[in-house]
Formats: structure tokens, C-alpha cells, sequence
């Protein structure tokens, strides 16, 4: 324990000390996200470029505080690198902007969103071995309400 100069015991710079601690760790604590890196995610792209798929099947699924048409599962054809069909429920549908989340329907899509969404207070994200991602779990502002986010993504090539 710290002693003033008279050498008596001075609790209150330990206690200060422990103060700046505490608050240095809130502060570290606080900024940033939690989770997923550029670097994780380029390496990731980098599997999916070398893999040199363009056409496969995508299931998608959305889990968010949405209408039913936005969380799917949609079943999603990729023909080059291009959706070419979506299906709801069993029927073909034409995807909706704003209604439907046609900007994760491709592979490169959902690294858009993953990119999009590095600054988030949370984001976890896990790949398949040819760098595709399989789930997304975001929450861009930690302590709001409704504004989670979760992807899953089976990949399927013919």
C-alpha cells in the first residue's frame, strides 16, 4: 500500500489507482466490435475466389425482428455468379427489394453484408472450408433492442 510522505498508510491512491484501472478497461472494452476481422474475412473471400465456384445452390435463411417474406428460407439458384431463380415456400418468386433480403442471395452478397457490418458492437461469423460464409450473427448497437441479425447459408454445388 502506497505511503504519504510522512509514512502513513494512503488507501486513496491505491483506491485511484484502482479507479483508472477499471475505467481504462470500460473504455477498452467499449470500442470496437466483438468477434469478426477484415483480415478473417479476406481470407475467407480469398478460399471462395481460388475455389472458383459460380454456380451453386444457397438456402438462406434470416433470423431479424421482420416480416415472414424477409426471414425465408429462400432457396436461391446462382448461375455465374448470378441468381437466376428464387424460390418461397416451394414457389418461384421474384424477389422484392426491401421486401425480400436479395442483397445476401449470392456468396459474394453475404460477404457484403459481413463487410457492411465489421464496425457492429457484436458479429460472429463462421465459413465452410471453401470460404463460403454458414452463419452470420450481428448486433450493431449491443444494449438496443431489435436490431439482432442472423444469416445461415447452406451452400449446395452441383
Amino acid at each position: 500500500m502506497p505511503v504519504t510522505s510522512k509514512g502513513v498508510p494512503n488507501p486513496g491512491v491505491t483506491m485511484g489507482r484502482l479507479r483508472l484501472g477499471l475505467a481504462i478497461a470500460v473504455l477498452l472494452t467499449a470500442c470496437g466490435g466483438d468477434g469478426e476481422s477484415s483480415a478473417e474475412l479476406e481470407a475467407a473471400e480469398e478460399r471462395w475466389v481460388t475455389s472458383g465456384i459460380s454456380d451453386y445452390h444457397l438456402v438462406i435463411e434470416y433470423g431479424c425482428f421482420c416480416v415472414e417474406e424477409r426471414r425465408g428460407p429462400f432457396e436461391v439458384d446462382v448461375k455465374n455468379g448470378v441468381v437466376v431463380e428464387v424460390r418461397f415456400d416451394g414457389a418461384v418468386i421474384e424477389p422484392q427489394p426491401g421486401i425480400t433480403p436479395v442483397e445476401v442471395f449470392t456468396v459474394e452478397g453475404l460477404f457484403g453484408e459481413i463487410r457492411s457490418s465489421l464496425d457492429a458492437d457484436e458479429i460472429t461469423v463462421s465459413y465452410g472450408e471453401r470460404g463460403n460464409p454458414t452463419f452470420i450473427d450481428i448486433d450493431r448497437i449491443a444494449d438496443a433492442a431489435d436490431d439482432e441479425l442472423t444469416i445461415t447459408a447452406v451452400l449446395t454445388v452441383p
